[in-house]
């Protein structure tokens, strides 16, 4: 499985698949980037929380989309005009092409928050800088620990009968009452911290790390496969094979057979530990059935 992987292969892994699609200019490859973040996704979520999460990235998608051609005017084909403002499809299709690629390596992040836990940062960086490695876990597990406080807090309060009548005042009000108990517990948790840091030592000399995770050959493949990738797209990249021009006007980069190869080489890559999650897992339930 992927959280068996040494933490350094699946830095690298997702590092590579997201940051590749970001520093190209070409829809497809973007578009290639957003599907496998979602099939990435089934790797340690279930459908209906994905559901839940569409939304959000329609709504992130659509925001974004929509920046470009209002900020700028550029392009030939000149849709309507907004307070004497040019609102253009190249514009548009610029800006809907950003969303995509922001959207896609989005979806890599988070399954990357999922897969590199607060404990695999420590080991990673950890050896180069103690404190950076701290920082890092921190704050990849600040957001979704507060999160999960505030909701708590928002439940208790609504039982209580303190949450208001639902009016728009009322929760205006609640709300605020949430966010200053919050901020008063935020704080005396971060006191805690400190002091549970400093009565167990941290800081007063050289850090030693207990290693749990080894590197393993399927580890050395994957790293392997990530520097050939990186280097082989890097270098179709740097050729113009994947360089879409959108202004004045629209000009796709014509489908070679070194840009169709580097696509399906793409694809391949960004599904590597997917399928293989997916038939270990496979395997596992058929194992189980059999005995």
């Amino acid at each position: 499985m992927i959280e068996r992987l040494h933490p350094l292969t699946i830095f690298i892994y997702f590092l590579t698949v997201s940051m590749l699609p970001a520093f190209s200019r070409n829809p497809l490859l973007h578009l290639l980037c957003l599907i496998t973040g979602s099939v990435m996704l089934f790797t340690w979520t279930d459908v209906k929380n994905i559901l839940k999460k569409v939304p959000f990235f329609i709504l992130f998608f659509l925001i974004i989309s929509l920046f470009n051609p209002f900020f700028y005017h550029n392009g030939d084909t000149v849709l309507f005009y907004v307070a004497g403002r040019r609102f253009s499809l190249e514009a548009l299709l610029f800006g809907a092409d950003s969303a995509l690629m922001v959207t896609g390596v989005g979806l890599w992040f988070i399954s990357l928050s999922h897969y590199m836990t607060s404990d695999k940062v420590l080991l990673l960086f950890g050896t180069i800088s103690a404190k950076a490695a701290t920082i890092i876990s921190l704050v990849m597990r600040i957001i979704p620990h507060y999160s999960l406080y505030i909701k708590s807090y928002r439940k208790h309060q609504k039982m209580l009968g303190l949450y208001g009548d639902g009016s728009f005042l009322e929760t205006v009000r609640a709300e605020g009452k949430i966010f200053a108990g919050f901020l008063t517990w935020s704080l005396e948790h971060s006191m805690t911290t400190a002091d549970s840091m400093t009565a167990r030592g941290y800081g007063v000399k050289k850090r030693k790390s207990f290693r749990i995770c080894r590197f393993r050959s399927f580890d050395i493949l994957v790293i392997c496969l990530s520097f050939i990738l990186a280097a082989f797209l890097g270098l179709v990249l740097g050729k113009g094979y994947f360089y879409t021009e959108y202004y004045p006007t629209i000009k796709m980069p014509q489908q070679s057979v070194l840009s169709i190869i580097s696509e399906a080489v793409y694809i391949i890559f960004s599904l590597i530990l997917t399928l293989n999650h997916f038939i270990k897992a496979y395997y596992g339930f058929f194992k189980d059935k059999q005995s």
